[in-house]
């Protein structure tokens, strides 16, 4: 219950969420996950327990190791995440980046071991609930500000208005509440590093090349 009223709060932030083409089969399915911050949240009201994190490094990769601790029944899971150094995060210098890439490593391993160590079915109806919020939050006469402020955001990626519009599949003036929450689970992936901007929003000149868009295909959604 405190997990699903934290997420009626929390929103898009709880989530994050973009399309994928498969290019093997030219169709597009939904990527759709559990962010940090709902992975914390899950951890905090569980109780009774702990999150572990331990990490080395090689020259092209970090290596995290995250462990959910069960303290009243022993309960274990760890799990290893492969961090890669070159990870695109947008425009930064390049001592910058690369504390920011660790950090990113880092909360993806404490992500990944809580949300494991969790209900399956608590993980998903919290998303669920955390979009419908979020989409509830835009109200119509608030949608121009709205998208005014999604393309504000993904503007300091260096992502476009044209690269934004293509992947919706419509001019920004006709963006739904749906997309604009949508697209704000997207802006959560990129925060927390779950996707760079160029795999988010490819140049619309490679995109040309022989796709089919507007058909879906469900795919393995874990990251």
């Amino acid at each position: 219950k405190n997990v699903l009223e934290e997420a009626k709060l929390a929103g898009s932030a709880f989530y994050y969420r973009w399309e994928v083409l498969n290019r093997k089969t030219n169709r597009k399915s939904v990527v759709q996950g559990a962010s940090i911050d709902l992975a914390m949240c899950i951890a905090r009201n569980y109780g009774n327990c702990a999150v572990d994190i331990e990490g080395t490094e090689t020259p092209t990769h970090y290596m995290f190791k995250g462990i959910f601790i069960d303290l009243e029944t022993g309960f274990t899971v760890p799990r290893l995440f492969r961090q890669r150094k070159s990870q695109g995060i947008g425009k930064f210098d390049d001592d910058r980046a690369e504390d920011i890439t660790f950090q990113i490593g880092q909360s993806k391993a404490q992500r990944n071991c809580i949300v494991k160590a969790a209900p399956g079915w608590l993980v998903d109806q919290a998303i669920e609930e955390a979009r419908t919020a979020e989409i509830n939050k835009i109200k119509p006469e608030n949608l121009h500000t709205a998208r005014a402020k999604v393309m504000e955001f993904f503007s300091t990626y260096g992502i476009t208005q044209e690269s934004i519009e293509d992947k919706v599949g419509r001019k920004a003036d006709l963006w739904t509440a749906e997309d604009i929450a949508d697209l704000r689970g997207s802006a959560t992936g990129l925060k927390d590093g779950r996707i760079g901007p160029d795999e988010l929003f490819p140049q619309v000149e490679e995109k040309i090349q022989g796709q089919a868009p507007g058909t879906t295909v469900e795919l393995p959604t874990e990251s």
